[in-house]
């Protein structure tokens, strides 16, 4: 019994030799071509300064202005006219509260909201701030005297 394990044993280990130098020679590793774990992975500095520095050649002589486009004529600014905040009626404004609130043109609005073409940037005692076409312009509340009967 013993001679049958013993024997099972050396052909296994047998037949593993010979699968393994089998499949070594099949393989043909080549040793230069397997990577060195020390060398670093990160390009060199060298290689790097050269690359750069191709690149900006490139880049200049990409970069030069031809002579028949440098003659081009120029364009004259055209001249805007200033603008002007757009016609707002403002009948109530309630400002001291955690919500800020006017009565603009018929309407209840609050900071942030939009009417029409403007949005309204803050509300003060004294009237609104809002945003016209990327200015801001302040519009004053018209004081009324109201007669107690």
């Amino acid at each position: 019994m013993r001679n049958k394990y013993l024997f099972i044993l050396l052909s296994i280990i047998v037949f593993t030799c010979m699968a393994n130098r089998a499949s070594a020679s099949s393989k043909n590793i080549n040793l230069t071509e397997i990577r060195n774990p020390f060398e670093s992975w990160l390009p060199k500095i060298e290689e790097i300064v050269e690359k750069t520095q191709e690149t900006t050649k490139i880049i200049k002589e990409v970069a030069k202005p031809k002579v028949e486009e440098s003659i081009l004529p120029i364009e004259t600014p055209k001249i805007l006219k200033p603008k002007e905040p757009p016609s707002v009626r403002i009948t109530g404004l309630i400002w001291n509260s955690d919500r800020p609130q006017a009565i603009i043109n018929n309407h209840v609005v609050s900071e942030g909201d939009a009417v029409e073409d403007f949005t309204i940037v803050r509300i003060h005692p004294s009237g609104i701030d809002i945003d016209f076409l990327g200015e801001i312009f302040t519009i004053k509340i018209e004081k009324t005297q109201v007669n107690a009967i």
